[in-house]
This record gives structure tokens, C-alpha cells and sequence, in this order.
């Protein structure tokens, strides 16, 4: 049986063909071992993310079993269509209380009104505002609204912070700018948004930093799990006076009821 043999173990040879044909060889088993690489490091992060769900199912407590109770996690929405009695979410609305028994109105939720709104116009051609009885010109009387929900994905952006020099045109001597801007992280890309939002995602949202990794690479921006758990730790440091204010407060209250 012929084994193939690494061109790490092969001797050198002085033949600068020879010699380029191993270093190709080489950079292909490199990549090759890289990929594979990549590939078992996100494969891993599955199998862990997997046991996770299955110890919490296992060994949590009873409200954290409820929220695996589902076999499939990629079913989702039609075992939610089918568990919620085929009313749709909007169509829920509270009961009102009439003199002798209570009534539910029909018709959907109202959206709050605290949303933003942006109005989008449909109007008739001005060919067709004219009667076709008498010619005179319509006039409007009346609008009708549908309201539907829109949501804008997250967008990456690049703050250029530009400053300006300024020196003497008579002397030349001596240059002044504007002092550089606070940063959060000193030297790091992220701003405080972003920090923010990647700390939101992690820890509010239960979204890993694998995860985010891809939906950044969507984006166009490409940031590795390393950067990102880098500026966790680092902004975990900058909120740490804020814990301790926190802290003080609780402990203020515990041992000082009436204070």
C-alpha cells in the first residue's frame, strides 16, 4: 500500500522547479488543513450550543424545560400556528367590560401609537379627477388608512472623523488640530454603538458570537469571534464603576432600610 508522503518530509532538492512545486504543494495542504480547521471549529460550536439546550431541558428548572419542549428548533412556526388556537397575534384584543357581561371587540389590536409613522400616498391619476356626468373637477372628502408594519435591518457605517489642521501662512511655524475624539476602546474600530449592540445581542438576545460573526460577514464587515469577545471583555471593564454603583445602592438599601 503506497502512503502519500507530507513534502514536509521530503528532502530538499536544489532544482528551483522541484523546490516550487513542494511550496505549492505546501500552501495547498495549508489551506486544506485551514478549512478543515474552520469547518470542525464551527462544527464544534453546534455539538456545544446542542448539549446546552439538552442540559437545560434535562436538568433546568420547570420554566426553562418550557421553552424546549419542542423537538425541532427549525418548525417553529408551524408548531406555534398550530398551538395557538389559529389566531393570529394581532387579532388578540382585551375584553371590555359592558353592563352585564364583558364583550371582545373584533377586529385587530391597534398598533401603538407611539411607533413612528411615514405616510406613503395613493392617489388617483389627474386624468381621472374629473366627474364623468357633469366634468366638474372631485374634490376630496375623506381618507382611508391601512397601516402595515415595516422594520429597517441594522446598518453598518463607517464614522470618518476628519480634523483639520491649521497653521500660519505668514510663519509656518507650529501646526494646531483639534484634539482626537474619545474612544471607548482605545485604538479599536467599534464605537459605543456598536459595542452596545453587540453586547445586547449576546447577552439579551442569547445571539453567540459565531453567530454574529456571520450576520456581520452579510453586512460586508468582516469581524472575527476573537475581536468580538475581546471587546466584550473590555467593555465588561468600563461598566464595572457602574456594578459597583449598583452595588453600593443595593447594599445601602438592604442594611440601611429607612435611609
Amino acid at each position: 500500500m503506497n502512503a502519500t508522503i507530507s513534502p514536509l518530509f521530503l528532502p530538499l532538492s536544489d532544482d528551483p522547479v522541484v523546490l516550487r512545486e513542494m511550496i505549492l504543494s505546501l500552501q495547498a495542504e495549508i489551506l486544506k488543513l485551514t478549512a478543515s480547521r474552520d469547518a470542525f471549529q464551527q462544527h464544534a460550536d453546534i455539538l456545544m450550543e446542542q448539549l446546552r439546550l439538552l442540559r437545560a431541558k434535562m436538568f433546568g428548572p420547570s420554566s426553562e424545560k418550557k421553552r424546549f419542549e419542542h423537538p425541532s428548533l427549525f418548525n417553529e412556526a408551524e408548531l406555534e400556528a398550530v398551538t395557538s388556537d389559529q389566531v393570529e397575534p394581532e387579532s388578540q384584543a382585551t375584553t371590555i367590560p359592558v353592563t352585564g357581561h364583558s364583550r371582545t371587540p373584533k377586529g385587530r389590536k391597534p398598533l401603538s401609537p407611539n411607533l413612528p409613522r411615514e405616510e406613503v400616498i395613493h392617489d388617483l391619476p389627474e386624468d381621472q379627477k374629473v366627474c364623468e356626468l357633469d366634468g366638474h373637477r372631485l374634490v376630496e372628502i375623506g381618507r382611508e388608512i391601512r397601516e402595515q408594519l415595516e422594520i429597517i435591518p441594522a446598518q453598518v457605517k463607517v464614522l470618518e472623523h476628519v480634523r483639520i489642521k491649521y497653521s500660519c501662512p505668514q510663519c509656518h511655524q507650529g501646526v494646531r488640530i483639534a484634539p482626537p475624539p474619545l474612544r471607548s476602546i482605545p485604538k479599536a474600530l467599534a464605537s459605543a454603538s456598536m459595542l452596545a449592540y453587540i453586547a445586547t445581542s449576546k447577552y439579551a438576545d442569547a445571539l453567540p458570537l459565531y453567530r454574529q460573526e456571520v450576520i456581520f460577514k452579510r453586512y460586508g464587515l468582516d469581524l472575527s469571534r476573537t475581536t468580538l469577545a475581546n471587546w466584550m471583555i473590555l467593555s465588561g471593564h468600563l461598566v464595572q464603576p457602574l456594578i459597583h454603583l449598583i452595588r453600593d445602592q443595593l447594599f445601602g438599601v438592604r442594611f440601611h432600610p429607612d435611609g
